[in-house]
């Protein structure tokens, strides 16, 4: 055990609790904390733990739930890992599977996005992601930020946090993810113009505003037609906005519609779809040198900040 991590009692509270219902989530902890910039890296991990905590305690959710909700998201990604190695292609396409059995149901949405929340610590390549944007989206001047799917609102609220912003959308398929970011976001700065709306962004939109921000984290690999997303958000932006996108290669998941087959087509997707990367992270799950990516099938998480070509 880091002795570190009892300084820190929020986050601590929820590591004792993950780890006792799954011993091996300690080891995979401490093999996976950053040895560089240790401290940074538990005081993000208390300032989340921190908020869920205090989203959970609306809802009377306790660590009990919390790490069911983790342990169970994990045990899934392992579970379509394995049929993904073993059939070669994602479990929810060769099923052709419907999101909208699971972004309607309340119950296992709130247990999803906390699960998903607990990863932003939990999972190296996940706190990289996040690391990444929280640095980048200091260096723009934002006024109007318009996130798209955010799921359960981190993104968004590290936004509202460090930026001056006028005016924030939040469009979502999920009312479930809608409510939980409207709660996460809460408080935070009265002064903003907060507007929300259930939207599937592959279909129509009416919105007549140009964003200069806009957020698609983890977005497009849960449509089957991911190009029709990037055709309807050209519609509110210009060529000064700036987009930042996060999606995977290789990553199976039960709700992973779209499949990239490695970083090499994730960016020529952008270019073919009108759009110019600006600059990327490329971060594997594992800690597997670069060569055995493509053989293993190693899940890769990428990143990037794309302008209008």
């Amino acid at each position: 055990m880091n002795k570190n991590i009892k300084k820190y009692k929020n986050f601590y509270k929820i590591f004792l609790a993950v780890t006792k219902n799954n011993p091996i989530q300690e080891k995979k902890f401490l093999k996976n904390i950053p040895k560089k910039d240790n401290n940074r890296y538990l005081n993000f991990c208390e300032k989340i733990s921190t908020i869920v905590i205090r989203l959970t305690k609306k809802k009377k959710i306790n660590f009990d739930y919390i790490s069911k909700a983790y342990n169970d998201l994990c045990f899934e990604t392992m579970r379509e890992q394995l049929i993904f190695k073993k059939k070669g292609e994602y479990d929810a396409i060769s099923q052709k599977k419907d999101n909208l059995m699971i972004y309607n149901s309340d119950k296992k949405m709130t247990a999803y996005m906390l699960g998903l929340l607990v990863s932003q610590m939990l999972w190296r390549s996940h706190y990289k992601i996040v690391q990444w944007y929280y640095l980048h989206i200091k260096r723009f001047k934002i006024k109007k930020l318009l996130e798209i799917g955010p799921g359960h609102g981190l993104l968004s609220f590290l936004a509202v946090k460090e930026k001056k912003l006028k005016e924030l959308m939040l469009c979502d398929i999920s009312k479930s993810s809608i409510n939980f970011s409207k709660n996460m976001i809460k408080n935070y700065n009265k002064k903003i113009n907060i507007k929300y709306f259930i939207k599937d962004f592959t279909k129509k939109i009416n919105l007549k505003e140009i964003y200069d921000f806009v957020v698609l984290g983890e977005v497009i690999e849960h449509v089957y037609n991911p190009e029709k997303i990037l055709k309807n958000l050209k519609k509110i932006i210009d060529k000064k906005s700036v987009i930042f996108l996060s999606t995977c290669a290789n990553c199976p998941a039960e709700d992973h519609l779209y499949r990239f087959k490695d970083v090499k087509e994730i960016r020529s997707f952008l270019k073919k779809n009108g759009f110019k990367i600006l600059r990327d992270l490329v971060s594997p799950s594992e800690n597997v040198p670069k060569k055995f990516w493509k053989k293993e099938k190693i899940a890769i998480n990428y990143c990037c900040l794309l302008k209008l070509n």
